[in-house]
């Protein structure tokens, strides 16, 4: 997944190297959490940076719905009030 993405944040755009000694800034986030029934299949998973995925699990960046286009999926979502669709750039 994460190879998939280029370690690519799916909300900021960070970018971050794999390495074998120490853990990626870009993590995996589950849509719904497996706990809720969530896989691992890719469809429910989505990249992101560990400051996204804080934000995410704080609420503060909300994921209303995602679609499946091609092998590509698309997220609506919102941050701080403003709603988006697809990859953005937020200010870290």
């Amino acid at each position: 997944m994460l190879y998939c993405d280029r370690y690519t944040c799916y909300f900021c755009n960070l970018q971050s190297e794999p390495s074998k000694t120490c853990r990626s800034l870009v993590e995996i986030h589950h849509l719904v959490e497996r706990c809720n029934g969530g896989t691992n299949d890719p469809s429910n998973l989505v990249a992101c940076c560990s400051n996204c995925h804080s934000r995410i699990h704080n609420q503060i960046i909300t994921i209303d719905k995602w679609y499946n286009v091609g092998f590509a999926m698309k997220l609506k979502w919102n941050y701080k009030g403003k709603e988006y669709f697809g990859k953005n750039t937020l200010p870290l």
